[in-house]
């Protein structure tokens, strides 16, 4: 698979950069799919993070064994292989929506609030090691 190049966005309008990303991410989840056709079923957590080094927003793919609490800023998905389906359970902003969706925002846990969960309760990643895809 070819690595991703940094793309110098003042060359593109709107409308092409949203699409080259949303191809992008279409990569990477299909090639984290391939990897893992023999699990039954699982959860893909997608969330943004940036690279401490390079300072550039990376993607982060996690394979989970059960499905994540909601997390602002986050995308989750369901893989069943058996019956060959992707569902696309949530697609979270970054700030707390104003529609009504959620009863009770203070209920959201934070990417950073799970990520501690994750360092003290290691049952919600697979028995290996989380799947992260990071081709930047």
């Amino acid at each position: 698979m070819a690595k991703s190049r940094p793309v110098n966005t003042s060359d593109y309008e709107i409308g092409i950069m949203r699409n080259l990303l949303a191809q992008d991410f279409m990569r990477q989840m299909e090639k984290l799919i391939n990897d893992h056709q023999k699990k039954d079923h699982y959860w893909v957590l997608v969330h943004a993070d940036m690279n401490a080094v390079s300072g550039r927003i990376q993607t982060k793919f996690m394979i989970m064994d059960r499905e994540p609490p909601k997390m602002l800023g986050t995308m989750v998905y369901y893989v069943d292989n058996k019956i060959g389906q992707l569902r696309k359970l949530w697609v979270l902003p970054r700030d707390i929506p104003r529609d009504g969706q959620f009863e009770d925002p203070d209920s959201i846990m934070s990417v950073d609030e799970f990520e501690k969960k994750l360092d003290s309760d290691q049952k919600w990643i697979t028995k290996e090691a989380p799947v992260v895809y990071n081709e930047r």
